[in-house]
């Protein structure tokens, strides 16, 4: 069995677990690490939520100036969002620094920015999703480990969070991810490569410094995310015809 497929196998199999088997890791962009996954709630896990507010500041304020997001410079973290509570999160870590976090919400009556997605809701394919909806959002990377790799020229970083997540809202049943994101910075780059579609022209957002787009994953997309290579392959299951239908509507009308 060559080295590719060996850590391929081994891929697959540290998803199987609800809390990743910690990696040991050589790469040209950084020394070892050791690269561990965790998923929790604000309820399960606070000190971890602490860290989310924390790199949700440093990335989000410091960095790319969302001066507007609530938050306290003197501490350095942003004040906790009232979604937070029915949240699910996943936590990136090399050793104990948190270098990675998302932030994950199945899609109830009310969710996070629900006006952005108004137009795609009231479409006619996406009615038979209602309990199979979900948005991911403040997906904030550090700086110095954005682009690095796991097993060496394989999954960076940044994708390996995201299809944790990805597998996470899969195991409660979701099957169309929601996201907003910078159409122009690394984020519309980063999304677009993974699968998902753009559904929007550019609009403004108080909190934003740029302008702000919106995407939307179908999870088992396997002829869009094999077209890609996308990563998102590990999470593809068949798809029912449902399914089907939307991924035309969203070729038709946003491809």
């Amino acid at each position: 069995m060559s080295v590719c497929v060996i850590q391929l196998v081994k891929f697959i199999e540290i998803f199987g677990l609800d809390i990743f088997t910690t990696i040991t890791q050589s790469t040209n962009n950084l020394s070892e690490f050791q690269f561990t996954l965790l998923n929790f709630s604000v309820k399960d896990n606070p000190s971890l939520y602490l860290a989310y507010l924390k790199i949700k500041y440093d990335v989000f304020v410091k960095e790319l100036g969302w001066v507007k997001l609530p938050h306290s410079t003197e501490d350095e973290i942003v004040y906790p969002d009232p979604y937070d509570v029915i949240a699910d999160f996943i936590i990136a870590k090399d050793g104990d620094k948190v270098v990675g976090v998302t932030r994950v919400i199945k899609i109830q009556d009310k969710f996070p920015h629900k006006e952005f997605f108004e137009p795609i809701l009231r479409s006619k394919p996406i009615q038979s999703f209602q309990n199979k909806l979900a948005t991911l959002n403040a997906v904030a990377i550090k700086k110095e480990y954005r682009g690095v790799k796991i097993w060496n020229k394989g999954i960076t970083i940044g994708e390996l969070i995201l299809v944790k997540s990805v597998a996470h809202l899969q195991s409660k049943g979701v099957k169309i991810v929601f996201i907003t994101t910078d159409p122009n910075g690394f984020g519309g780059a980063f999304f677009r490569k993974l699968g998902f579609y753009t559904i929007s022209s550019p609009f403004s957002y108080p909190h934003s410094p740029t302008t702000l787009v919106n995407m939307v994953l179908v999870i088992n997309d396997k002829e869009r995310f094999t077209k890609l290579n996308s990563p998102m392959l590990i999470n593809c299951k068949p798809m029912s015809q449902d399914e089907r239908m939307m991924v035309q509507y969203l070729r038709h009308k946003y491809d």
